[in-house]
């Protein structure tokens, strides 16, 4: 059980703090594709007895609902506990970000990321991990939210109790101990006596906060030793009343008027979900979660647009500054390159014919790159230097930073394999080359300047692959889902995906986290910006298709929308806070220029 060797895991990341140290992300070197948790166990805070008894737990509980323990490794005259990773956080922050995307003011549950359904089978997961723990004579005695760790799941996440750093065998009273999160507290522990009772009671404080957005009772810890004593708990009338009478048996003061067991607990809980009165749609605003937004069919008038429109819908967008009083931008139709003049309404100053149809425009901060079908372009000093390369096969992807670019194509040599080319602006003739197994590519992207990601599915399953510049392969990352979108974030090392089940992961590369955001459409394009993302989403009105455009933050938090005429085809940056945008119409396209400042959203530029 005990490992010695200093260098065996990478440390990819600080990705919590905990009462008894900090909680690292790390590679096994061994083998690559093994994400580990290192919980970084400080002496001086964590006493020998204490750690030895956590350790002890930890090894007896081999459960899919408790985090497994692997390990204990000794680096350095520290001591750290190998465990189990989980990409998807905790439980606290699915419930922030719930308490974030929706109004505390009512009862309805739009626009959040967590639907009742899922809140009810996190609470059961929990439920399954208490049964077993308990079933080896186990008290937790710390059950709160940031111990429950999460992982991401085809449909949703899966709950894992974590964290027996004051567990207790039911034997055990010692009245001097009434150590745990006090707002999470059965009544008894303030007294140091405990039971699997105490570790329910903390179970139905998690419930009522998910359902409700708060706890039961606030304050500072004197003020919540005296409230869970004495003060009844009052559950708001909009909950449904099976789940009103489920939270007043699981907060009853007396431990014998609570739930006997987690397992009793749990068949109550899973009655009331499969009950008629819960599937008949009685309690809609509860059960029933639309897509993250409404659809707003009356289309805002306002001055925060300026429109153009054209004979040819625009394909591709991209921002070019180039100089600190003019801004100017490209556009381009299926074989014509256009440089337009921003602050002149989009007048044209420039065109350039291709032979190829172009599919992308990329601007980096020193050249332009334009791809088309079968070459890509690159330019320098407004089409001084012109430097075109073809290739024989159609490219399949291609990812572009400031000083070199990839392309990910068939292999001409051999069918069963992907060839990946890596080409050095200072030296375009010497690509490095990268012969791959053939899959499903979904995308390849640009992840920072130094490394770039591959994004692809097999069978019910996606893959992340980070490769550096130079060709090495740095990380895989698996999901349990398959991906239909991808790109790249603005931020280094994260990747916006959207999945079969049509909701949007956030995927943090370094270290490795996961932030599940559900849409309920599947978007028909999607831009990263500074500030976080823009989803565009076809709705049909009065029988043509149009798109809403839904505005989230860079933590997923849904913040406005704005509805256009047509469907949305490019979307360009020009600054924080104004967008050009290229709609196609029934005849024609489009383009717009979009003030956010105008607009009421919940953005600080």
């Amino acid at each position: 059980m005990v490992k010695s060797t200093q260098a065996k895991y990478r440390i990819l990341g600080l990705v919590g703090r905990g009462q008894f140290g900090r909680v690292y992300c790390a590679r096994d070197r061994l083998s690559k594709n093994k994400l580990v948790a290192l919980k970084d166990l400080e002496q001086r805070r964590l006493p020998t007895n204490q750690f030895l008894r956590e350790l002890r737990f930890l090894i007896s509980l081999r459960h899919i609902n408790i985090v497994s323990c692997i390990s204990l490794d000794y680096s350095q005259n520290r001591r750290y506990l190998v465990m189990e990773y989980c990409e998807a956080g905790t439980l606290r922050n699915l419930i922030e970000q719930n308490l974030r995307e929706g109004n505390l003011t009512a009862p309805s549950f739009e626009k959040r990321s967590l639907h009742l359904r899922q809140q009810l089978n996190l609470v059961l997961e929990v439920l399954s991990g208490l049964i077993y723990a308990h079933s080896l004579n186990i008290v937790h005695c710390d059950i709160k939210p940031e111990n429950i760790l999460l992982k991401i799941t085809k449909s949703g996440w899966q709950a894992k109790i974590s964290d027996f750093g004051i567990a207790r065998l039911g034997q055990e009273n010692d009245k001097s101990d009434n150590t745990g999160s006090p707002g999470y507290m059965a009544p008894e522990r303030f007294y140091g006596q405990f039971s699997t009772a105490s570790d329910l009671y903390a179970v139905g404080v998690i419930l009522y906060e998910l359902l409700v957005k708060e706890r039961p009772f606030s304050g500072n810890p004197t003020d919540l030793m005296y409230a869970h004593l004495n003060q009844r708990v009052k559950v708001p009338d909009y909950i449904p009343n099976s789940l009103k009478l489920f939270l007043y048996k699981a907060l009853e003061k007396l431990p014998a008027r609570r739930f006997t067991s987690a397992q009793q607990m749990q068949d109550e809980l899973r009655l009331i979900i499969y009950s008629e009165s819960m599937l008949d749609g009685s309690n809609n605003e509860l059960l029933l979660t639309k897509s993250i937004n409404k659809l707003h069919l009356s289309f805002k008038k306002t001055k925060a647009i300026i429109k153009k429109d054209l004979s040819e819908p625009i394909a591709a967008l991209g921002f070019f500054d180039n100089s600190q009083d003019q801004l100017s931008f490209y556009s381009a139709t299926d074989y014509l390159l256009e440089k337009r003049n921003l602050s002149l309404v989009f007048n044209l100053t420039n065109s350039y014919e291709f032979k190829e149809k172009i599919i992308d425009l990329i601007i980096t901060k020193n050249q332009e790159f334009i791809v088309t079908n079968k070459s890509i372009s690159i330019i320098t000093n407004n089409f001084e230097n012109h430097q075109v390369l073809y290739f024989s096969d159609q490219i399949f992807h291609w990812a572009i930073a400031n000083t070199w670019f990839a392309i990910l194509s068939k292999s001409i040599q051999k069918s069963d394999q992907l060839r990946l080319q890596i080409y050095y602006l200072a030296n375009l003739d010497s690509p490095k080359i990268l012969d791959l197994a053939k899959t499903d590519i979904v995308a390849l992207l640009k992840i920072s300047k130094h490394h770039l990601a591959i994004v692809s599915n097999t069978n019910q399953r996606s893959n992340i692959s980070v490769i550096s510049r130079r060709g090495n392969l740095m990380a895989e990352f698996g999901l349990p889902v398959r991906i239909t979108k991808a790109i790249a974030s603005c931020e280094d090392a994260k990747i916006i995906l959207i999945t079969e089940l049509n909701y949007m992961l956030i995927v943090e590369c370094k270290p490795y986290r996961v932030h599940r955001i559900e849409l309920g459409y599947c978007p028909q394009l999607i831009k990263a910006t500074k500030w976080g993302y823009i989803i565009c989403q076809g709705i049909i009105r009065q029988g043509e298709t149009d798109t809403l455009l839904n505005f989230m933050d860079d933590l997923g938090n849904y913040v406005g929308d704005f509805a256009v005429d047509g469907l949305v085809k490019a979307i360009a940056c020009i600054s924080n806070y104004v967008l050009v945008i290229s709609v196609n119409l029934a005849v024609g396209g489009r383009l717009l220029i979009l003030d956010l400042k105008q607009l009421e959203l919940d953005l600080v530029f």
